[in-house]
């Protein structure tokens, strides 16, 4: 069972309790051993001040349309935190997120955009927050159309709309 230091897992948070409240990051891996590769990010992120009490089931999923052919299938997951108890702001969080992509061995440098990677860390959702920064958009700008996103999300929190748009997630959006 997958479980940070504190606090539950798999619970559901309401649909009007997302708000500002809530942290979301996706997780993805489809190099190496997956599982340990979500694993360390996981206890790397707890580590760095992400402290997740909301993780939804690994998930493997194929690759997205467009993606690099020939590449295996990604292992999934969706992590959320508090934002009160998140010592972190956005780009604090990508920095995290970027380091333990590069601990797990990941060179975004010399990798095929969209292709194979050890780790894959995004941030999906920072409470209501919009941002549109060269590197670091909130939301992720295709969240909504990753069922492994949306499914948990709507999990947790029914009724939750895309901050960008107010349009409202579907279960099961199409890839």
């Amino acid at each position: 069972m997958v479980r940070p230091g504190a606090g539950t897992v798999n619970s559901r948070g309401g649909g009007a309790g997302f708000g500002v409240g809530w942290v979301v990051l996706a997780l993805g891996s489809n190099l190496g051993d997956r599982a340990r590769h979500l694993e360390a990010a996981r206890r790397g992120l707890f580590a760095g001040g992400f402290r997740w009490i909301l993780a939804s089931p690994p998930e493997q999923t194929v690759p997205l349309p467009g993606s690099a052919p020939g590449q295996g299938p990604y292992l999934n997951q969706l992590l959320a935190a508090r934002r009160a108890r998140l010592g972190l702001d956005p780009a604090g969080l990508l920095a995290l997120g970027q380091a333990l992509e590069q601990e797990a061995g990941r060179r975004r440098e010399a990798e095929e955009r969209w292709g194979p990677r050890p780790l894959d860390v995004d941030l999906v959702l920072f409470g209501d927050l919009v941002l549109d920064r060269p590197g670091l958009s909130v939301p992720h700008p295709r969240f909504m159309e990753r069922p492994f996103v949306t499914g948990p999300l709507l999990a947790w929190w029914p009724g939750l709309r895309d901050p960008r748009t107010g349009a409202p997630l579907r279960a099961g959006a199409p890839v």
